[in-house]
């Protein structure tokens, strides 16, 4: 199924959840002769409940055993107050936005005094961990036990669609393979551009200091990332740190800080609530498209982050065809990261 098709998704999920044991209910009292009058109602309710609760009965046999198989101690569970865990789910939502990042994690890892944990919102897994082992495990010495799965492309299609961050197998194969070349090399120029980004920046901080100004430092560093990335990877410089800065405690709020009132801003909001958005499903876990039936939410904002992004692309396109028609080949190294890409595929 196209991940883009979230709410089928969820409609299949709820049948399959809710339908599947009415239907096996009904017929059973159909085969058997049997009507149940007035309790008809509760006995379908409580047949759901019992259906449920088997099919995780199940799955958690499942798990101890292939547990005890490997010798492996099975990840602690997060025991909420309320069913599903769901007032774990209110608690986290609400640290995400008047919290420091993931602060709400650490204060689950001291109670339960363990470094991985099992949110098991809704009656699903999810797995958190802050140990430094399992990590590497999961990024590098055991990355192909590991992959990001259909509930995770589900979330993030719309922001991420089709690229290296957000698909597995054989197509992650391909972009590996595509990027690698370009990553795999070392030119001064590279350097240069870092250099002189860092140069300006501080050099920002420094006049602020010596005019006792305070300074944005997360805009300020978002805005030297930007300027650095982009000429470093599409060889053009957006050039932000140029740009009218935020002044701390005046300026307006933005979904993760400052956020001023040009383009700039629009961009950095945008990208700011777009993670904000795939943050929040992630934790609502399967039933999210439940929130968003009438519309995609991630999409106003993708549009901002597009329309900073295609020209870069459509310009890197027109330079392809042209130096193609000239019959002009350059190497490798004297390319940008985008103009490989370009070089590589076809269209956009």
């Amino acid at each position: 199924m196209n991940p883009n098709q979230f709410r089928l998704r969820l409609l299949l999920d709820l049948f399959k959840l809710l339908a599947v044991p009415v239907i096996i209910l009904s017929l059973f009292l159909k085969l058997s002769h049997q009507s149940l009058g007035y309790f008809t109602a509760p006995a379908h309710l409580a047949f759901i409940i019992a259906w449920v609760f088997a099919k995780k009965s199940i799955l958690d046999f499942q798990q101890h055993r292939n547990a005890t198989k490997l010798y492996a101690k099975q990840i602690p569970r997060i025991a909420g107050k309320w069913p599903g865990n769901v007032d774990i789910l209110l608690k986290m939502l609400k640290a995400f936005e008047t919290a420091y990042v993931l602060d709400v994690y650490l204060q689950l890892f001291e109670e339960y005094q363990c470094t991985t944990l099992n949110l098991y919102i809704f009656w699903t897994d999810q797995i958190i961990t802050m140990d430094h082992e399992h990590t590497k495990f999961i990024l590098a010495t055991g990355f192909d036990h590991f992959w990001r799965g259909y509930a995770q492309k589900e979330r993030m299609e719309n922001f991420l669609g089709v690229g290296i961050f957000n698909r597995d197998d054989a197509v992650w194969k391909m972009h590996r393979n595509m990027a690698r070349p370009f990553f795999a090399r070392e030119r001064i120029s590279d350097f240069d551009i870092f250099e002189r980004h860092t140069q300006r920046t501080l050099a920002i901080l420094q006049s602020h200091s010596s005019s006792q100004k305070p300074s944005e430092a997360q805009d300020l560093y978002a805005r030297f990332t930007i300027d650095a990335a982009a000429e470093f990877l599409f060889g053009k410089n957006l050039d932000t740190l140029s740009g009218d800065l935020p002044v701390p405690g005046i300026t307006p709020m933005g979904p993760k800080g400052s956020q001023t009132q040009d383009a700039w801003g629009s961009f950095t909001g945008a990208f700011e609530m777009a993670q904000q958005i795939v943050t929040s499903r992630s934790r609502m876990g399967w039933i999210w498209p439940l929130f968003e039936m009438f519309g995609d939410k991630s999409i106003p904002y993708v549009q901002v982050i597009r329309a900073w992004l295609d020209p870069l692309v459509g310009q890197a396109l027109r330079d392809h065809e042209a130096t193609k028609q000239a019959g002009v080949i350059s190497p490798i190294a004297d390319k940008t990261f985008l103009q490989h890409l370009v070089d590589s595929t076809t269209g956009e």
